[in-house]
């Protein structure tokens, strides 16, 4: 077995064609490669759990950085329309998305306008109004929650049908 302090990691196992074929040097020898097989793969899973660890390390470093630019630069905006020209694309930055898009509720007509867009219009350009009902971004603003679309080809809900259409494959609506 191959036995790393005290956990059991695998096997070395080898195997002959004829019977009586390992000695009791080869058992030794296997025992001590076994050994050392356990400690090099245990060493291996270290490092490539470090090296993912590393990773999500800068990645987070990379979102917060943005964020921390993205608060910069809204507190310097005057009007909605420069937070929508700022927010939009940085959020779609931020989360490595082909599309970002802000829209405001209506509440008089119970409508959600896309008054922001990062990417493509294609499915949901600038200025469409959407409805609140049978919609993704409505059932975030009705129960308000995130709303998560891990496969949109399988949604029933209106504008991710819209977006599935175009090649988007995931939404989040928050």
């Amino acid at each position: 077995p191959m036995i790393v302090g005290n956990e059991l990691i695998g096997v070395l196992d080898t195997q002959a064609d004829t019977t009586n074929r390992f000695t009791d040097e080869d058992i030794r020898v296997k025992t001590t490669l076994a050994e050392q097989l356990g400690v090099a793969l245990s060493n291996a899973r270290q490092y490539e759990r470090t090296v993912a660890a590393l990773a999500e390390t800068e990645t987070q470093a990379r979102s917060l950085a943005l964020l921390n630019e993205l608060s910069g630069e809204l507190t310097s905006a005057n009007t909605s329309d420069e937070i929508f020209e700022i927010a939009a694309p940085k959020v779609g930055e931020m989360f490595g998305a082909v599309r970002a898009s802000i829209a405001m509720l209506n509440e008089a007509d119970n409508t959600l306008e896309v008054f922001a867009l990062k990417g493509e219009s294609g499915a949901v350009p600038l200025g469409m109004t959407l409805p609140v009902q049978g919609t993704s971004i409505g059932i975030s603003v009705l129960e308000r929650r995130v709303v998560n679309t891990a496969d949109a080809q399988k949604s029933d809900l209106k504008d991710v049908q819209g977006l599935a259409k175009q090649g988007i494959r995931s939404t989040v609506s928050a």
